[in-house]
């Protein structure tokens, strides 16, 4: 296995290019959050873009809990004074990205993943705003489902709910920009895929602020 560059090798300062957004979605159980926590280890040039959802939290210290809790009459009161890039019903509960907490880390230089639902990733990609998109896919369907089993984090019918809408996420990854396949075992280089297309974004002549 190749070994990881040291911690926080590339860093905002490695680069002048202004900041955008990088969509991470794909099926429930693709390991997202995982994916995401190991490219802390690789970079330091992005944030993490946090989650308004009415989903109650999840355990302590689970990886990949990213959100914002509040009750349904707050998160309607967000969404109908357009406080939200995008949100979305998913599973159940509602999820939102604050708009303006976004503009800003990008007007600062910032890369901000955006990790969200399919549903979500696809109202991004309608906006007028700097981006690239990610789905994150498990090598088959039957790993995704046996992650979710594993995980311990959901009820059974949260679980079959994931399942059942996991079909329809599959089929919407002819929409994104990349695929990065997370296969067990190999979070490392899934990791250090994410981290490749980061950098080729952010080298790209349409993002450089060096141009003549």
């Amino acid at each position: 296995m190749k070994e990881l560059p040291e911690r926080n090798e590339i860093s905002l300062a490695d680069s002048p290019a202004p900041g955008f957004v990088v969509i991470v979605s794909g099926v429930s159980g693709a390991g997202k959050g995982s994916v995401i926590n190991k490219l802390k280890e690789l970079r330091e040039d992005f944030v993490l873009s946090v989650s308004t959802t009415t989903r109650p939290p999840r355990k302590e210290g689970t990886i990949g809990e990213h959100y914002a809790h509040v009750d349904i009459e707050e998160f309607h009161d967000l969404a109908s004074s357009g406080e939200f890039l995008e949100w979305a019903e998913v599973h159940g509960h509602l999820y939102g990205t604050r708009r303006d907490w976004v503009l800003e880390k990008i007007a600062e230089g910032y890369i901000v993943i955006l990790e969200i639902d399919v549903q979500g990733a696809i109202q991004v990609m309608t906006k007028n705003i700097d981006q690239t998109s990610v789905f994150v896919t498990p090598p088959d369907r039957q790993t995704a489902y046996d992650r979710l089993k594993r995980r311990g984090t959901e009820t059974e019918e949260d679980i079959k709910r994931r399942i059942r809408n996991s079909d329809w996420e599959f089929d919407q990854m002819n929409q994104f920009d990349y695929m990065v396949v997370n296969v067990s075992g190999k979070l490392d280089e899934t990791a250090q895929t994410l981290s490749a297309i980061i950098t080729a974004e952010r080298a790209k002549m349409t993002r450089s602020s060096v141009r003549p």
